[in-house]
């Protein structure tokens, strides 16, 4: 199976978060940060060396950390660099991946309050680990059909002949 390609934009807060939770992924990671300081700092603690600028991206998945004020302006900068229709395409699957795994972590959450407290409300407590577990298995599963559908491409729509 072919390795995806994650590009990480800014690498403050969020992008080292993701970073940081991609570490075990096998993929190919690139990285790009304007800040040298940021730069080198990520190269000593991941041995990993970003790039300053955007170079060109063909596929793979795009993770935006930048400030919201200062997105038009990347896009601005860097349209020839990104095909358009790979984020037009991935854009609905991408958000609700998102939103799956969101609410998979708010669950997580819940049960780690409801096994510390369970002795004190068992009838309650059971109802959220039950909830929990039918969330897990017949709910959370969707995620995936949809990252493999975010992570697919835009050939396959826009090579499409409509009669």
């Amino acid at each position: 199976m072919k390795k995806m390609d994650v590009h990480i934009v800014g690498l403050g807060n969020l992008g080292s978060a993701f970073l940081n939770g991609l570490k075990g992924l096998d993929a190919n990671i690139y990285l790009y940060e304007e800040s040298n300081e940021v730069r080198q700092s990520i190269k000593k603690n991941y041995s990993i060396s970003p790039e300053e600028s955007l170079t060109a991206i063909g596929g793979g998945v795009l993770l935006l950390c930048i400030k919201p004020q200062n997105i038009n302006e990347f896009f601005n900068t860097h349209k020839n660099k990104i095909e358009k229709d790979d984020v037009s395409a991935a854009a609905n699957d991408y958000l609700k991946t998102l939103g799956y795994v969101s609410i998979a972590y708010s669950w997580i959450k819940v049960l780690e309050v409801s096994f510390n407290d369970f002795k004190s409300n068992k009838e309650f407590y059971e109802d959220k680990i039950n909830t929990a577990k039918f969330y897990f298995d017949k709910v959370l599963p969707r995620a995936e059909y949809h990252y493999k559908s975010a992570i697919s491409g835009s050939s396959n729509i826009m090579n499409f002949k409509f009669n």
